[in-house]
């Protein structure tokens, strides 16, 4: 019972940022999508700003479609704060999409260290690294 009244305090400090990312520019502005990599990720935040509240990325989706031409925060996470030796791991970054692009987020987590990336295809279809500029993380709590 002690563990669900933790996840329960857990799941309240991160509701303001759940709700799904969601793309609101004009509709003939330029675009891209944004996909998970391999695998699911525990979540992902995305913000055109950088501040809170941001918004997590609908992993049931096939894609999110994310502004291009301008930069987008990303930054994918895990966390086990409120158990005991829980911790959080994120790895924020930001990029600039081209339009019409396809990108990939991945996230690796290993023992106390995360990694993020975000990938794209190059003309040839091959996996390459999309430059990155790596950020502060602005946690946000309610």
């Amino acid at each position: 019972m002690k563990h669900v009244a933790v996840l329960a305090a857990i799941a309240l400090a991160l509701t303001g940022c759940t709700a799904p990312y969601a793309y609101n520019g004009p509709g003939d502005a330029p675009t891209a999508k944004l996909k998970l990599g391999v695998d699911k990720i525990p979540f992902v935040y995305i913000s055109e700003t950088n501040e809170c509240p941001k918004a997590m990325m609908d992993q049931k989706q096939p894609f999110t479609v994310i502004p291009a031409g301008r930069k987008l925060f990303v930054e994918p996470g895990f966390s086990s704060a409120g158990l005991p030796g829980g911790f959080t791991c994120v790895s924020p970054m930001s990029f600039v999409p081209q339009a019409g692009q396809e990108y990939f987020v991945v996230y690796q987590l290993s023992g106390m260290r995360c990694y993020g990336q975000i990938l794209t295809k190059d003309p040839g279809g091959a996996v390459v690294p999309v430059p990155t500029a790596k950020e502060q993380s602005r946690i946000c709590m309610w």
